[in-house]
């Protein structure tokens, strides 16, 4: 039996939960957050015996083997280093952190004391952005591409700690750095970014709402605009396409080829030299696929699908958006600001 603990007990660490209660010889046993009312009906709700808001004695708890980080991002680090400390695998939600300096302080935390840090980019687990990726990596449609993710998404999330700057940063970091991250699986190191953004919500002390652009040395770009400043119930036409000289695709799915199990299989329509083609995959659900990797990582040892030192690349180009759309400057991604370095 795989004894687990979650330090913060909000929405993302219930999501978790209830993927993890399904699986067999896993047990949560242990809670901690330091809203004492968020703690007890986390426990209530998933049979959860050790409910502390003391993280030292939640830490002390010898059984816990592995530990969800799912508190707000500024407050990773106050998470991870301790339990990695006291001998537990971790499991972090995205982003890594607020500066690039305490990324690499997780990072050493685990090493030291041998434990895997799993990081919480679902992406990494799901076939339809899997999809995307072995559509361009065959070069069905050319390279380089430029992935283009548009939309503003009716005030963002409920919680105002998203789009505080100091705790969340807002979507460029909090949202995009999924994207972030599976485009540096897909085109490899990212070479410089440039950003121009602005605040519609005077409620939010982030940025909520602009564009960034990322270059990759690979020639390949990503196009980021996205909004949480909007009012509320006000979402707009979204765009998430990637286009390349020979033609593109767009993220809305499409029923697969004839003969295909539609409740199993979907789609991309893929426009190319004047034809459409379907390249069709299985469906999955990429969080439950995200648990049982890391189950694998705690009862064999295997080495976690998205790292430690995937999670500093993707949050350090999350940084630097935020550092470019602050100064105007464009930021060199293998000569960072000394402000960000702090």
């Amino acid at each position: 039996m795989v004894q687990l603990g979650f330090i913060g007990c909000g929405n993302i660490a219930r999501h978790h939960a209830n993927y993890l209660k399904r699986m067999k010889d896993v047990n949560i046993l242990g809670c901690f957050d330091v809203k004492e009312e968020a703690a007890s009906s986390f426990a209530k709700l998933f049979d959860v015996k050790h409910v502390l808001t003391d993280q030292e004695k939640f830490l002390a708890i010898e059984e816990i083997q592995g530990v969800i980080v799912a508190s707000p991002t500024y407050f990773h680090p106050a998470g991870v280093i301790p339990a990695a400390k006291a001998g537990k695998h971790v499991f972090c939600e995205k982003p890594m952190s607020m500066s690039v300096k305490d990324c690499h302080r997780m990072i050493e935390a685990c090493q030291y004391s041998t434990v895997s840090l799993t990081m919480g980019f679902v992406r990494r687990y799901d076939n339809y952005w899997g999809a995307m990726n072995d559509i361009i990596q065959t070069g069905r449609i050319g390279r380089p591409v430029v992935w283009r993710s548009v939309g503003s998404f009716g005030g963002g999330p409920s919680h105002t700690w998203f789009c505080d700057a100091k705790i969340g940063g807002g979507p460029l970091i909090d949202g995009a750095v999924h994207n972030y991250d599976y485009a540096l699986k897909m085109f490899g190191p990212a070479k410089r970014v440039y950003a121009s953004m602005r605040t519609f919500d005077p409620e939010h002390t982030a940025f909520d709402s602009g564009t960034a652009i990322i270059d990759f040395k690979s020639g390949d770009q990503l196009l980021m605009c996205w909004s949480w400043g909007c009012l509320k119930n006000n979402s707009t036409t979204s765009v998430n396409d990637v286009v390349a000289m020979m033609g593109g695709f767009s993220h809305d799915t499409v029923p697969p080829p004839e003969g295909e199990d539609p409740d199993k299989r979907a789609a991309y329509c893929i426009r190319s030299r004047g034809d459409q083609k379907l390249y069709s995959f299985e469906k999955n659900d990429m969080f439950a696929d995200q648990m049982v990797s890391w189950m694998q990582t705690i009862r064999e040892g295997k080495a976690p699908v998205s790292t430690g030192r995937h999670a500093l690349e993707a949050t350090t180009i999350g940084l630097a958006v935020l550092h470019s759309a602050a100064t105007g400057e464009v930021v060199d991604l293998d000569n960072l600001p000394e402000a960000m370095l702090k």
